[in-house]
Formats: structure tokens, sequence, C-alpha cells
């Protein structure tokens, strides 16, 4: 190659970093979120925060409970964008969902009459916070590779260089 090239025209293009956490969370918060809107709907109108209750999907809920759910899995969704908080958040939350539902599954009458919860519940809870748990400790974190692109405008020449790509035009 000559010496004058020309112009030169350098593009670069970089992944931001992902984690399969991301993934986990937005489903287990699509799910809580989900359980929760449809005890909230069929609960309202009520005058009672824990004097009515429904149930969804086997498991039991008051207006209390369902407003939990709904709110625990809008912080399950808001986690699921950035990779360290989704990692975080799963792990967390994960263990926190997992306490709550062996109490609630071990001792479902103590908190049946202000939750509305039973066994069911207990049970989905501790698999719900075992699955988010195990998801946010296992779940790297991924970065994509940066490309690089130069164009010089006069030649036409290609080369790769290690992680970069190099287009020059002759």
């Amino acid at each position: 190659m000559s010496a004058d090239i020309g112009r030169v025209e350098r593009t670069s293009v970089a992944r931001h970093p992902w984690s399969p956490a991301q993934y986990f969370a937005g489903i287990v918060g699509l799910f809580m979120t989900v359980i929760g809107g449809v005890a909230i709907a069929r609960l309202l109108p009520t005058d009672s925060l824990t004097g009515e209750t429904t149930t969804v999907i086997g498991m039991g809920f008051t207006i209390v409970m369902a407003v939990i759910t709904l709110l625990l899995g809008v912080v399950f969704l808001g986690g699921a964008g950035r990779p360290t908080q989704a990692r975080s958040g799963m792990i967390s939350l994960g263990v926190a969902l997992l306490a709550l539902g062996i109490v609630i599954f071990i001792e479902p009458d103590a908190l049946a009459g202000a939750l509305g919860v039973n066994q069911t519940s207990g049970v989905v809870y501790a698999i719900v916070g075992l699955v988010a748990a195990i998801a946010g400790i296992a779940s790297p974190s991924v970065v994509s590779r940066r490309a690089v692109e130069e164009r010089r405008v006069e030649h036409a020449q290609s080369s790769v260089e290690g992680d970069e790509v190099i287009h020059v035009t002759e």
C-alpha cells in the first residue's frame, strides 16, 4: 500500500454484557405479576384487606398477599434489565421466597387468616424461590466481542486482526 491512502473511517460496535439470569428473572417476574394481578382482579372491589380470599392455580390469596405477589413480580421484572441486577436479585429474592415458601408450607394455618395462603402456596413459592436462587448463582455474565471496522476511501482490501475486523477500501 502507498503512504497516501486517503481518508480513514472507523466504526466500532460493542455489545453490552448479558446474563441468562435476566431471562429467568423475566419469566419469574412475569409469572408472579400475572398471578398477583389475577388474584387482585378476582378480589376487587373489597372492603377488607384480609377478609375475602380467592384461589389462583391452587394458591390462596387475600388482597394483601395478592399485592405482595404482584410487587415481587414487578421487582423481578425490574431486575431483568441488567445482568448484575438480575443475578443478585435472583439470588436474594430467590432465597427470601424459598424461606417464605417453607414457612407457609409448614404452617399454612398460621398465615391463612391474614394472607389466605395454603400448602400449595408454600410449595409454589418454595419452588420458584429455589429455581430463582439457583439461576442467579449458576448464571454467568456474558460479554460479546467488540467489532471494529476501518475503511480507507480510495483502495479495496480487507483483513482480520484478532477481535477486530478491518475493511480497507483502496
